[in-house]
């Protein structure tokens, strides 16, 4: 009976989700339908669909009446997450839906301020059509125009700027959308080009753990900031690499469920190599799957990758307690993905310019 009910938990509904299995967790809804109004690690089902860019799954729980203004621990809402995963169907899905384009989360960042600090041109636009404010402030003082830098241009130069018509929301959307699908805005010495994030990092984490039968503890790693494959791997080979005490710290409690985790991840890494350079720090973030950080890099006077990466070099490197207190990193996972990295590239870097200087 204990199985039965296990199987029919949020636990395993979730994890419908992240691996798009919508007959099986239509199933678990049907049979344990107040799984609708329960969170985990402080999301809800809406959360976990709109952040893993499931869409079939989003319109069903919006079908049967799920909030999607619904806000996690963080103050969130799925609209945050979606315009973080790039996810246009999911927004339009949202905006559709009447999900509140100005809702802010615990430090007062409207989707819209998500946006235009993480760059989507496709996302402002569509938002400021739903009546999206562009002057809201967040906790720094700072409004969506501020953070979008060069993309200020697509904001209004009056305001509010005119909703589209109540008649048809998703048509004029999915016209806007498509009218910039090929734009591309130049700042700073590189092109902001319409994208998608990579969506992939994620499920490469979960197949990872699935493999080893311990996806049990994916909330538990992607909620610290552990949620990229990658740069796990890339960790593994530098000289802060995933230990016991850290994976102990982020509520991993079993000693063999850590040993297994370490072992194949020290297993794997042995194929990981990367002879990535990078001209910016905004080229070195978005490598790293970071670039929501650019902006704090920046403000910190952080603007220079080779300035880091010579500064790494000299044993005067960023460390844990400056991208947390200084930056205003607070994953765990992040600030040692971003550590990591530093090392792995400024010894490539060293490599490379030695090799120049005797040429």
């Amino acid at each position: 009976m204990n199985n039965i009910n296990e199987a029919l938990d949020f636990h395993s509904a979730s994890t419908c989700i992240i691996i798009g299995d919508h007959i099986n967790f239509k199933f678990i809804l049907s049979q344990n339908p107040t799984l609708l109004s329960e969170k985990e690690f402080g999301e809800t089902l809406l959360h976990i669909a709109a952040d893993n860019s499931q869409y079939e799954i989003a319109e069903f729980l919006l079908s049967l009446g799920q909030n999607p203004d619904i806000q996690n621990d963080s103050g969130e809402s799925p609209l945050h997450l979606a315009i973080f995963r790039s996810s246009k169907r999911i927004i339009n899905l949202l905006l559709s839906h009447k999900a509140n384009p100005n809702i802010l989360n615990k430090d007062h960042k409207s989707p819209l301020h998500y946006a235009a600090e993480y760059k989507d041109p496709e996302a402002i636009k569509g938002l400021l059509l739903h009546g999206a404010s562009p002057t809201l402030m967040d906790i720094n003082n700072m409004t969506p125009i501020d953070l979008a830098d060069d993309l200020a241009c697509l904001f209004p130069q009056r305001y509010p700027m005119p909703m589209i018509s109540e008649v048809s929301p998703t048509e004029e959307l999915i016209s806007t959308i498509n009218s910039l699908e090929h734009s591309t805005i130049k700042a700073g010495g590189f092109d902001y080009r319409v994208k998608t994030k990579r969506h992939s990092f994620k499920e490469e984490l979960f197949d990872f753990l699935s493999s080893i039968s311990l996806d049990k503890h994916y909330k538990s790693m992607v909620s610290s900031g552990f949620d990229n494959l990658q740069g796990l791997l890339l960790q593994m080979k530098t000289q802060n690499p995933v230990s016991h005490k850290v994976l102990k710290s982020i509520g991993i409690e079993k000693s063999g469920d850590r040993s297994k985790i370490i072992v194949n991840l020290f297993k794997f890494s042995v194929e990981t190599e990367s002879n990535q350079e990078f001209a910016t720090v905004y080229g070195f973030l978005d490598e790293i799957d970071l670039t929501c950080y650019y902006k704090n890099f920046l403000d910190c006077g952080f603007d220079n990758i080779v300035f880091l990466f010579e500064n790494a070099n000299n044993g005067k490197g960023l460390s844990d307690e400056i991208l947390q207190n200084k930056v205003g990193i607070y994953k765990t996972g992040h600030r040692m993905r971003i550590v990591s990295a530093i090392e792995y590239y400024s010894a490539k870097h060293l490599k490379n310019s030695s090799r120049c200087f005797l040429f």
